[in-house]
């Protein structure tokens, strides 16, 4: 076991340089429960979870935990953002179509195509993102 230069503080669930212990005790941060740690506690818990996972704390150490749920917040941001996302596409998709129609350039395809867009794209803003993910 080495121990190396990193102390671990399960309540604040963070790694903290041990030379740099002063500057926190200065800024009033709670260090009563910190402990030394070995370098390879810090090299697994330090850099990225695993997909799914979140640094928590068991048994008073760094340990992978599930992340928990998204709030129904972030799913409404989420169900938002999708919406928009594929507005943008299809108001893409519409734009140079209507051009060709504008110009009298349209092929049948293009003003079948266009109608569909049309529907696609009012049937899209329909949707109640409040309800997410509903």
């Amino acid at each position: 076991m080495n121990m190396g230069n990193y102390v671990w503080s399960a309540q604040n669930r963070v790694f903290l340089a041990e030379a740099l212990l002063p500057s926190y005790d200065d800024a009033g941060w709670n260090l009563s429960d910190i402990i030394k740690i070995d370098d390879s506690i810090y090299i697994e818990f330090n850099g990225n979870p695993p997909v799914g996972k979140q640094r928590g704390v068991i048994n008073g150490m760094p340990a992978w935990v599930d992340l928990p749920p998204p709030t129904s917040g972030e799913l409404i941001s989420s169900a938002n953002a999708e919406k928009s996302r594929l507005k943008s596409i299809a108001d893409s998709g519409i734009e140079w179509r209507q051009d060709a129609v504008n110009d009298g350039s349209a092929s049948d395809r293009e003003i079948a195509d266009l109608a569909a867009w049309r529907k696609y794209r009012v049937a899209l803003m329909r949707i109640d993102t409040s309800k997410a993910p509903d």
